[in-house]
């Protein structure tokens, strides 16, 4: 525990020593927060998906499932100017509610051997640079995060019943959830886009505040200074920045992932493995 607190406190100053630079720098960041204050457009956006998804709780792979899930919520999208000059990128902002299943059969009449059911409500946010192709089309490279509640309502398979010790503690009951996703959105027209995805959910067993907190706040630093970095970006090759930030971003957040495996609240905490969803999906975003 010790040693996590060291780590904490020289990660969040030498944070902290990043951020206080000189004058030019924050003139710079002025100059990048100006060019990217108001939307041109935002409008309503539900985003419809399937996907297949892996169940594991390490080191033990418990099953595949299919997924469908749907967000509902308002999509924001700008060009990026650079003395008023558009560079020919642009930036989405897409926060909304969601909600996702994961079935072996989706509500088919299923085996009874070959049940397993996790439903999961929360909110969320999706951010990136892309590439115009047009007047109403763009590809966008970006990081998605979000949080919400998870129920696992069926257990009864035949894979999780010979493995079942990985999900005791779970149970049927509400479970804290947290998930990253890393995608490319292709804007069609004005009104319709296509999207492909990987994301990864953690459901935990249970939900420790403080150590939860602490090890947010290590990521979610360590997430701002890619920011930062990707704004020097900007300051020299402007059309680099969609795929530099697309790699920092998903790198970082797939990096803590990773280490939380094992350690839910790496780097400190117990060492209890949460519920891993990694899913790969399709999906559309229907925009009003």
């Amino acid at each position: 525990m010790k040693n996590s607190l060291y780590f904490l406190f020289a990660f969040l100053l030498t944070t902290s020593l990043v951020f206080s630079q000189n004058d030019d720098d924050d003139d710079f960041d002025k100059t990048f927060e100006l060019d990217l204050l108001s939307f041109e457009e935002s409008y309503p956006s539900i985003e419809l998906s399937y996907g297949l998804t892996t169940v594991t709780r390490n080191p033990q792979e418990l099953g595949a499932l299919n997924q469908i899930s749907a967000k509902f919520g308002t999509m924001e999208l700008e060009d990026i100017l650079r003395d008023d000059v558009s560079t020919g990128t642009n930036e989405m902002d897409f926060g909304y509610l969601f909600i996702s299943y994961q079935d072996f059969g989706l509500g088919a009449d299923a085996d009874a051997d070959n049940l397993f059911k996790n439903w999961i409500i929360g909110f969320g946010s999706q951010e990136g640079y892309g590439y115009k192709l047009g007047d109403n089309s763009s590809i966008i490279l970006y990081h998605g995060d979000g949080a919400g509640i998870s129920w696992i309502t069926e257990t009864e398979n035949e894979t999780l019943v010979n493995n079942s010790r990985p999900l005791e503690v779970f149970g049927k009951m509400a479970r804290y959830s947290e998930n990253m996703d890393a995608g490319v959105k292709i804007l069609l027209f004005e009104n319709l886009s296509v999207n492909a995805a990987y994301e990864r959910t953690f459901i935990f067993p249970r939900y420790m505040v403080w150590y939860s907190m602490l090890s947010g706040v290590i990521q979610t630093s360590a997430q701002g200074l890619g920011g930062y970095f990707t704004k020097k970006v900007f300051k020299k090759m402007p059309k680099a920045v969609p795929i530099i930030n697309f790699l920092i971003q998903n790198g970082i957040s797939y990096g803590f992932y990773e280490l939380r495996k094992e350690q839910m609240n790496w780097p400190v905490g117990q060492d209890t493995a949460p519920l891993l969803l990694d899913n790969f999906r399709l999906g559309f975003n229907f925009n009003f």
